[in-house]
């Protein structure tokens, strides 16, 4: 393993808890989360958005991880991602979707309603998901909450 991928492993793990979570934002990680989402290996940008979601639970993060950038990047890793990517990010989403108006705006924009549904379709798609496994369902659940904010959120 590349070592920004084991750093955003120890991330996601360290921020389980709300004092190491402050701490870690505090420290400054969400830009380096970001950019590893951005250029990482398959099992980077999975651990960076590991780590963003648990971060995203303490809501004074979210608009920090929002402004970075990830919101585009989490749902290209939707898109295109393995399964564990996928994952990771739908987590991420939902708890940004929960706590960012902005969010909505970037799955679902007003200037164009075929974009939104465009949008929308890697979050589609992980609901359809099929195979056995805690890891599928775990990501259907993930986008449907995704998408319920999403509905719910004016």
């Amino acid at each position: 393993r590349e070592s920004k991928t084991q750093a955003a492993l120890a991330l996601r793990n360290l921020a389980s808890n709300a004092t190491n979570r402050s701490t870690i934002y505090a420290a400054g990680a969400v830009a380096p989360l970001v950019g590893l989402l951005e250029s990482g290996t398959s099992e980077g940008k999975a651990a960076a958005a590991g780590a963003l979601s648990k971060l995203a639970i303490s809501s004074e993060h979210v608009p920090a991880i929002v402004e970075a950038g990830a919101v585009t990047l989490l749902m290209a890793l939707i898109q295109v991602g393995d399964l564990e990517g996928k994952v990771a990010a739908a987590c991420a989403l939902r708890y940004l979707a929960a706590e960012h108006q902005s969010v909505r705006s970037v799955l679902m924009p007003k200037h164009e309603a075929e974009a939104g549904a465009e949008g929308l379709a890697p979050l589609v798609a992980l609901l359809q998901l099929t195979g056995p496994g805690a890891l599928v369902a775990e990501g259907k659940g993930h986008a449907a909450a995704v998408l319920s904010c999403l509905v719910t959120t004016e």
